[in-house]
């Protein structure tokens, strides 16, 4: 294997062309000691280079093709995810995740693992994968914050990568991944303002006692009024993010009370909600992923021409680059966020939805605003709009 000389303190954008440099063959002299020591990167590194992956929504395969060629990865680790409620297939936040980590398999050679917690403890399930003897150690979502914490600081020789959480403490061997929510749903609510012919748009998210949730459905609310003052937003909290009978009855009933745009935040709650409102004939908005490949299948699924687009969270993103820094890098832990300006939140392409090209230029300039930090993505106290608890 062609090994780079050794690499001083640099940002991962530096570091990924180094690596596609190094892979097209270095001299003798240029290969590092065996006993080199690992580039040293901080966290807030990682948001460049996911702003160049996600310029054109780069898929991660290409991205290893593109700029981890022959690297100096660390060899053997093996890395394990804690998925929350939901399973890793549930369309949207935690296939997000483990897509990534099996992206980060593929590309560096690492041995991937993982455990869907169905509601069990969520230090449980950590102390589970640390009993597996991994090496990294993925948590998916808020709730599973604090295990992930008391975990990193009883286990320093583990490492550990958190989803849509913070490392307050700013321990070393902790690095938490979160997302400006706000963005995710603003976008949303402003498509479903640009796009409503009733007048009524809706909501239906998960359990308000998760603050990204709570964010992405205020986002919404706020975004919907931006392009549609005096909108009706229609919302909804459901208890769980895995019952997809509640999601389609509140899908139903929403639709029942005229909204004509429904954007589903709540999981496979969610993905089941979506379905629901576009087979009523409602245009419908997914979440974290681009659910026209994943809920409705890549068109596959009858209604597929109903989803008009996606809020996107790179979290698949956000897992690959952190395994990637970890996997050849000694990386400081802390938290870096993804949003609209680096290329973490952003909207899925409109596929087979018929979508006007003054609706399709509305919703990019709003993405640049947001990129740009122009906009304000709170919910005005006096605004004018009417939001209403379904």
């Amino acid at each position: 294997m062609t090994r780079c000389s050794a690499i001083p303190r640099l940002t991962l954008f530096t570091l990924l062309a180094l690596l596609t440099a190094c892979g097209a063959g270095a001299g003798d002299d240029e290969r590092a000691a065996t006993d080199a020591p690992p580039a040293r990167l901080a966290v807030t590194d990682l948001v460049d280079a996911a702003a160049e992956s996600t310029a054109n929504n780069e898929p991660l395969d290409d991205l290893c093709r593109r700029a981890f060629v022959d690297p100096p990865f660390v060899p053997e680790l093996t890395v394990g995810l804690v998925a929350d409620v939901a399973s890793i297939d549930d369309g949207t936040f935690n296939q997000a995740a483990f897509e990534g980590m099996e992206a980060a398999g593929r590309c560096f050679g690492v041995t991937t693992t993982f455990l869907e917690s169905a509601g069990d403890d969520a230090a449980a399930q950590i102390a589970s994968m640390i009993e597996a003897d991994v090496d990294i150690v993925v948590t998916v979502g808020f709730q599973f914050q604090q295990a992930t914490l008391d975990a990193a600081t009883d286990q320093p020789d583990v490492r550990f990568v958190g989803v849509d959480q913070a490392n307050e403490p700013e321990l070393t061997n902790y690095v938490a991944i979160s997302f400006r929510d706000d963005q995710v749903g603003f976008l949303a609510g402003a498509m479903a303002g640009l796009l409503t012919q009733s007048n009524t748009v809706a909501v239906i998210a998960g359990p308000d006692t998760v603050p990204p949730v709570v964010a992405i459905a205020d986002g919404f609310e706020a975004g919907a009024e931006l392009t549609r003052p005096g909108v009706v937003v229609l919302r909804r909290h459901l208890d769980s993010f895995v019952d997809g009978p509640a999601g389609a009855d509140q899908a139903a009933t929403f639709v029942g009370a005229g909204a004509d745009v429904v954007f589903g935040a709540a999981g496979e709650s969610g993905a089941r909600a979506i379905r629901t409102a576009a087979a009523s004939g409602a245009s419908v908005i997914g979440v974290d992923q681009d659910e026209y490949f994943t809920t409705f299948a890549g068109g596959a699924e009858v209604h597929a021409d109903r989803i008009v687009t996606s809020a996107i969270k790179r979290v698949d993103l956000g897992v690959f680059l952190t395994i990637a820094a970890m996997a050849s890098a000694d990386v400081e832990g802390g938290g870096f966020v993804l949003d609209a300006a680096n290329g973490g939140v952003t909207f899925a392409p409109f596929h087979e939805a018929d979508v006007p090209a003054d609706v399709a230029d509305e919703l990019e300039y709003i993405r640049r605003q947001l990129a740009a930090g122009e906009l304000d993505t709170s919910i005005a106290a006096d605004d004018g709009g009417d939001a209403a608890e379904g």
